[in-house]
């Protein structure tokens, strides 16, 4: 049975609000039409189908659309949120390469600032033995 075909005779025809269908797929408003074409046929079943019916055989497919959808969305977010902390954590890690390198400089600069005065300690010292050194 197909309906999305039933879902659209029902919103051509606001008024109705049951089709008859016959084992064929043909869909009849009158229940003696259904019957008769019926009888053409090897099978002789006329099924009533309601417009209610008809939405909530379709609505699965709406609401499976939507969940589709709605994990795609999340999906979507929870990548852009994995890249964001990933990023986030670059920056952090930079950041601390940059504070250590900082450091390493400052190290090596109060190193050779020690060491330029301890030799300029070292050449105010008084040599032992006067001005010759003897």
């Amino acid at each position: 049975m197909n309906y999305k075909e039933l879902k659209i005779t029902f919103d051509t025809h606001p008024g109705t609000r049951t089709l008859y269908v016959t084992a064929d797929g043909q869909s009849f408003f009158k229940t003696n039409d259904a019957h008769n074409h019926a009888k053409t046929l090897d099978d002789n079943k006329v099924t009533p189908v309601s417009a209610e019916t008809v939405e909530k055989a379709l609505k699965p497919e709406t609401n499976e659309e939507q969940a589709a959808k709605e994990a795609e969305a999340k999906a979507a977010e929870e990548q852009a949120a994995k890249e964001a902390e990933a990023k986030a954590a670059e920056e952090q890690a930079a950041k601390e390469a940059e504070a250590k390198a900082a450091e390493e400089q400052a190290a090596k600069e109060a190193e050779a600032k020690a060491a330029e005065e301890q030799v300029a300690k070292e050449a105010t010292k008084p040599t032992k033995g006067g001005k010759n050194g003897k």
